[in-house]
């Protein structure tokens, strides 16, 4: 049986903490903030259309790289995983909505923004929180070279 070498199991460790933060918080911020921006002035541009379909094929992609993520090797994570996966899924549901409102040339609704927003702060916290833990093992294991 192989069993990968501890600097194999390091990278991989990093490689998926690396896509799990981006989906997390690699594009959620700046589409909520041009969202917003869209929902105050009312308007949206073609330019501002533009940067949001950037974002959002950002997001959608990042979000499908950890429903496609084989964690082999990886237990520690599986349950961080298992709930990563549901939320990467509902956020690409949820952005899918946002995404054919603007196709349709509507301003996205307050009810389709607060469901993001909502999506995003509530049921990831906790993301955030195991996410956090483990920024400070690294940095602990750094430190004391374990």
């Amino acid at each position: 049986m192989f069993s990968p070498s501890k600097g194999e199991a390091v990278d991989a460790k990093n490689t998926y903490l690396d896509q799990a933060k981006m989906a997390v918080m690699g594009y959620a911020i700046d589409i909520s903030n041009d969202l917003l921006k869209i929902k105050t002035s009312k308007t949206l541009t073609e330019e501002e259309k533009e940067n949001l379909y950037i974002l959002i094929d950002a997001q959608l992609e990042a979000d499908q790289l950890i429903l496609d993520y084989d964690i082999t090797g990886l237990e520690d994570y599986e349950e961080l995983h298992a709930g990563l996966c549901s939320l990467c899924a509902d956020d690409m549901r949820m952005i899918q909505k946002i995404k054919d409102s603007i196709e349709n040339g509507l301003v996205p609704s307050q009810e389709l923004l607060q469901n993001y927003v909502s999506l995003r702060g509530e049921n990831y916290s906790w993301v955030f929180e195991k996410l956090g833990q483990e920024d400070v093992g690294e940095a602990l294991e750094s430190a004391f070279d374990i």
